[in-house]
């Protein structure tokens, strides 16, 4: 029997501890389908935006099972640019839908948090799995990363 892949055991684990009304469309044999999935819009994901945004700086990654509370976003990005001028632009991109449906919109550059953190975070639909895009200015990552330490 192959062995199967770290990502994929971590989330059978997660999976076991959690109670079935938080995991809706997820059971025990469809798990390294989503994982797959997911893995495949945060790819789609960052190709697509660098291909229309070459200056930006863009991470995506599968989310660790410790780091959710619930399976809303398996797949997270972040997006870090110049300019607000650009932060704009690809804001714009994300609202008319070019990379999938929006499903909750939070801007923190409007109402900062009182720690001071600013970015701007939207929840797509890519690949019928959520994800998580976190888009913010080199400052603003700057301060955010700054502002866990504290």
């Amino acid at each position: 029997m192959a062995q199967e892949q770290p990502l994929v055991a971590s989330f059978r684990r997660w999976f076991n501890d959690k109670e079935s009304s938080d995991l809706v469309g997820w059971d025990d044999e469809t798990i390294p389908e989503k994982i797959s999935s997911a893995g495949a819009g945060c790819a789609q994901l960052k190709q697509q935006i660098a291909s229309s945004n070459p200056d930006a700086k863009i991470s995506a990654r599968l989310k660790k099972p410790r780091a959710l509370d619930s399976l809303q976003d398996i797949c997270g990005a972040r997006i870090i640019v110049n300019k607000m001028s650009d932060m704009r632009t690809i804001s714009k991109q994300i609202n008319r839908k070019d990379y999938g449906p929006v499903l909750e919109f939070t801007d923190y550059v409007a109402e900062p948090k009182a720690s001071g953190y600013r970015s701007v975070h939207f929840i797509l639909r890519i690949k019928d799995e959520d994800v998580e895009i976190q888009l913010r200015t080199v400052g603003m990552h700057v301060w955010g990363e700054w502002s866990h330490t504290l």
